[in-house]
């Protein structure tokens, strides 16, 4: 392919993500998250979760670019307030295990008879590797 055509799709393919930003979770406007935090290597999501009277599985999931030896990722969530243990099979941290696209995430249960909205909390530290996105997936 000749250089400037190359070029060319890069630009094309480039500029839309750098103008998104780094936090566009996989299905924009859907994920119910919002970052509400950024504290010197500290970074805080918030995402709002509707009452239901059925108990209702959710996974949130943040997923990393760049990641090699040296990278690290550690998070920490709560559920109301209240430290939130994610179930069996969630990953919530790595350190250099991977190299080029991972993603941490956690699996979890809110209960049913909610009468109010449900606020998820999520903290994270990284080093070494680029936030992709983030998701909050229902079901």
């Amino acid at each position: 392919m000749h250089p400037k055509i190359l070029f060319a799709v890069l630009l094309l393919v480039a500029v839309p993500a750098i103008a998104a930003g780094p936090l566009q979770s996989a299905a924009p406007g859907k994920s119910g998250c919002e970052q509400t935090a950024d504290l010197s290597g500290l970074n805080e999501f918030t995402c709002a979760l509707k009452p239901s009277r059925k108990a209702v599985l959710y996974r949130f999931r943040a997923t990393f670019s760049g990641v090699h030896d040296d990278t690290r990722v550690m998070m920490e969530q709560t559920l109301n307030g209240r430290l939130l243990t994610c179930a069996e099979g969630s990953k919530t941290d790595f350190t250099g295990e991977e190299v080029g696209t991972s993603s941490v995430d956690c699996r979890f249960v809110v209960p049913g008879d909610m009468k109010t909205q449900s606020v998820l909390k999520v903290r994270m530290r990284w080093g070494h590797g680029d936030l992709v996105g983030i998701e909050l997936i229902r079901g």
